[in-house]
This record gives C-alpha cells, sequence and structure tokens, in this order.
C-alpha cells in the first residue's frame, strides 16, 4: 500500500468544529444583559406628558430598554410618526414602545 501524500495527511489532523454555533451561543451568553428598571410614578408621568407634547419632525433622546437583546439604548433622532393607539414612537431607525422609555427629551423643535 501506498504511503499518503503529507498535505492529505495533514488535513486528517485539521481541527474539527461541529458545535461551531454552540460556541457562538456560548459567547453571546456571556454578555452581561441589563436588567429593567421600575420608574417612580413622578418621571412615568414626566414622560407621559413629553409624549403627548411630541410631533413627527423633532428631535428627540430617548433612553429605552430593548427587550430582544436585554440592554438599554440611548438614541438622538428625528421623530418620523407617533402611534397613540399601539404605544409605539418611530424615530427614523428604531420604533420604541412608550412602557420601555426610561427617560425623554425634546431636543429640537421643527
Amino acid at each position: 500500500m501506498g504511503k499518503m501524500p503529507n498535505h492529505i495527511r495533514a488535513k486528517i489532523f485539521l481541527p474539527f468544529e461541529s458545535l461551531s454555533s454552540f460556541h457562538e451561543a456560548l459567547k453571546e451568553a456571556e454578555i452581561k444583559k441589563d436588567v429593567p428598571t421600575i420608574i417612580l410614578e413622578e418621571k412615568a408621568q414626566e414622560i407621559d406628558e413629553i409624549l403627548h407634547f411630541i410631533r413627527p419632525g423633532m428631535r428627540i433622546e430617548v433612553t429605552y430598554f430593548n427587550k430582544e437583546d436585554e440592554r438599554y439604548y440611548t438614541i438622538d433622532e428625528v421623530v418620523t410618526k407617533i402611534d397613540n393607539y399601539l404605544k409605539l414612537i418611530y424615530t427614523i431607525n428604531h420604533r420604541i414602545l412608550f412602557k420601555n422609555i426610561r427617560n425623554i427629551e425634546i431636543k429640537e423643535c421643527f
């Protein structure tokens, strides 16, 4: 029987990564998640008053909790739409539920 060429033989001993998605899941689980805070009645009322004042075209800074990745984000963007029925505020790149807002400020009125 003939000898196997070294470059083919070397492939036999290369590491086999059968659980690559498992390792990715482990890395993702290591990322620290934020815990949603409960806002006080005063702050909730302040946020509600600002939400009633906001109109499309205004630039706002809003801090909100994203339930999908369990993280807080602060964005500074222009409001494109307010849906009081679904209780959503839309910006150029985001859709935020009123109940997930932790702080909101109006930066510019157009």
